[in-house]
């Protein structure tokens, strides 16, 4: 039971150092540049869009 409990902490523990590295990687120092936009999304006529210009044609 005890062994259970520690794989499936161990598995945890390793997808949340994974989803931390990966948000990490969105973080960026300096200039802005226009990715920083790429994840936020705005109500459009009732739909949710990306915010970047392109997206809506």
């Amino acid at each position: 039971m005890i062994d259970t409990i520690t794989r499936a902490a161990d598995t945890r523990m390793h997808k949340a150092i994974e989803s931390l590295q990966h948000e990490l990687a969105k973080v960026r120092t300096g200039r802005a540049h226009t990715s920083l936009l790429d994840h936020i999304k705005v109500d459009y006529y009732g739909s949710e869009v990306p915010i970047r210009g392109d997206a809506l044609g």
